[in-house]
Formats: C-alpha cells, structure tokens, sequence
C-alpha cells in the first residue's frame, strides 16, 4: 500500500465525516451521528453496492490492514480524549482512588489465589493429566453523552486471551472484541452499529464464559461435541460484517432487538436479518429469535452460495442469585448450492 493512497483514504474519509456531520448539525442532531453515517456511506453497505468499482480502486483489500491498524489507534485515542475530560462529582482525587482501588484489586486477587492453588495442583502434572492455564485481561471504555433523554454512547473492548497451548499468530495484534456506537433515548430506543453481541437466546448457564475450556464440554484431541445451535447464526461479534440493530423498550420488562448483518465472512459476501424478544421480570427470563442468513460467493461467475435460517427459544428460572435453570429450543436448516447454482445434496 503506497503512502498516497493511504492519504487519498484519510482524505476522502474526513471531508466525507465532516460534511455528514454538518448536514445533521443543520437539523439540530450531534455531529457525530453524521460522522457515523459517513462511514456508512463509504462503506460496502452504500458505496460498495452503488459502485463496487470505485470502491475497490479507493478501498482495495490489501489497504485495509494498514487502514484498520490507523482507525483503531484513532478510536483509542478519541476515547483517551473523552476520558481525560469526565470528571467525578466528588473531585478527581476521588476518581483516581476509586480506580487505583478496582484495578489493583481485580489483579492482586486473581493473582493471589493462583499462588495459593499452584502448589495443589503442580502435582497433578507428573501423572499424565495436562493442565491448562488461562489467562485473560480485558481493556473496556465506554464514553458517553447525554443530554437527559437523548445519548450518544460509543464502546470499545480489547481483549488478551491466551493460554499455554496457543500462541499469537502475529506478534503485538491483539483481539478486539465490541467496537460499536449507539444513539437513543434512554429506557425507549436505541440504534446501535458496529460489531457487537446480538441478544443472547440460548443461556448456557453462569461461569460458561465464551473464552473457557468449560463451556466447550468433554473433548479430546480426536473429537469434540457438536455445538449448541441457539438462533446463533448471527448472534456472536462479526468478524469482517458489521451489525446494525434497532432496539425498542415498550414496557421495563419488555424489549426487542431488530439486527441486520451485512459484510464478508470468509469467501462469501453475507446478508442476514434476525428480529429478536425478551420478557424479563427478574424471577422469569422468556426469550426468542428468528434469523435467516444468506452467503453468495464473492467471484461474480460463482454462483455457490448457502441460506442458512432457524428459531430458538429458551426459559430461565432464576430462583435465588446463585441457583438457575431453564429449558431451551432449537431449529435451524441449511442450504448449500455449488458454483454452478445446483444444490448440493451431499
């Protein structure tokens, strides 16, 4: 990637930015919801669709790295910037004293009782029994703007999770995990995009955490149990597509999510809808989804592609804050045709 068409990128991305941004500030709506439309527009969603051509001399895929790495050191630094200027009610020798006193202590903890359980279990090692040490540290912040109702709100999460089996595939990359910005009223509505989770249907339970050896179950080196289909499709963080959703909240225990994905998952170019629900009065947790995913080959003469669509369901019991259970329920089905448009059977 040449430097010029790094420069020709940023370019057209800030006056793009800033011209949406003036355009919503003219009817009376933050900059930044223009700024995020930019990217909307620019993107595969609008300029990738209208003009595939432009978008590929002016956004090719080799660029994207390099464009990637600059968009996120930018993101952090925006969020150090919002985060110099909060101040705490109580002064900002409070602030730091409240912080120091999290931080320390979610580290100094951890680490202290893995001194403790070390010498137990180091003697399991000489008899055959191969353990796993896990370690896992998690960067989040969250600024956020409100005026009373109305609020702009922006995350971003970056996650190191490694454990002694596994190493980095490329030296100082680290995975990032909810990168997404959303606008609403409080307690009525939001819009949100970016990469974020859908609503959960299928609870797998507490201490299940995604990053465990745990949640995978019973597995070898030969064989692992099949996963668990809970309308999961388009639930998990995208990796190359981004979500855009609509959440609704009728009623303090009611909510919906309506959740579009659309991008590039591996060699197909994906499109996926998934409208969700949650009733929740604390004691009871009644969930359900329905999502339909369509993949089409990237080539334009592959005519391979698969739908995928299914539903599921779930109630939780939730009896006492550490005892839980529930039921679930889940369909899904699968199509595959071959570059030729015929379906594979097989």
């Amino acid at each position: 990637m040449s430097l010029t068409q790094l420069l020709l990128q940023i370019t057209v991305i800030l006056v793009a930015a800033r011209a949406c941004g003036l355009v919503l500030r003219a009817f009376g709506q933050p900059m930044v919801i223009g700024e995020m439309a930019a990217g909307l527009l620019l993107g595969p969603a609008v300029l990738g669709a209208l003009l595939p051509q432009w978008h590929a001399q002016l956004f090719p895929a080799t660029s994207l790295p390099a464009l990637n790495s600059l968009a996120t050191l930018g993101v952090v630094l925006f969020m150090f910037i919002v985060g110099a200027e909060l101040r705490a009610p109580s002064g900002l020798g409070a602030q730091l004293r409240s912080a120091a006193w999290v931080g320390l202590s979610s580290m100094a903890l951890p680490m202290a009782l893995g001194v403790l359980i070390a010498p137990l279990l180091h003697p399991l090692a000489t008899t055959g029994i191969v353990l796993i040490f896990v370690v896992f540290i998690l960067l989040r912040v969250t600024p956020t703007y409100s005026d009373g109702d109305f609020f702009v709100q922006a995350q971003a999460e970056i996650v190191a999770n490694k454990d002694q089996s596994q190493t980095q595939p490329q030296p100082g990359i680290v995975d990032a995990d909810d990168a997404w910005v959303r606008v609403g009223e409080w307690r009525r509505w939001d819009l949100m995009l970016g990469r974020f989770e859908a609503f959960e249907i299928y609870n797998r339970g507490m201490a299940l955490d995604v990053n465990t050896q745990e949640r995978l179950g019973a597995f070898d080196a030969n064989s692992s149990p099949p996963d668990i289909y809970g309308a999961t499709y388009l639930f998990d963080r995208p990796g190359r597509a981004g979500n855009v959703a609509l959440h609704l909240y009728p009623e303090r225990y009611l909510r919906f999510e309506l959740l579009a994905q659309y991008g590039g998952l591996g060699q197909y170019n994906e499109l996926g809808g998934r409208p969700a629900a949650i009733f929740d009065i604390g004691w009871l947790k009644l969930k359900a989804a329905f999502e339909y995913q369509w993949l089409t080959a990237k080539p334009d003469r592959d005519q391979g592609e698969q739908r995928n669509w299914g539903f599921a369901g779930s109630a939780q019991f939730v009896f006492v804050p550490y005892i839980e259970g529930g039921i679930n329920y889940g369909f899904a089905d699968n199509q595959f045709f071959d570059q030729n448009g015929n379906r594979d059977s097989s």
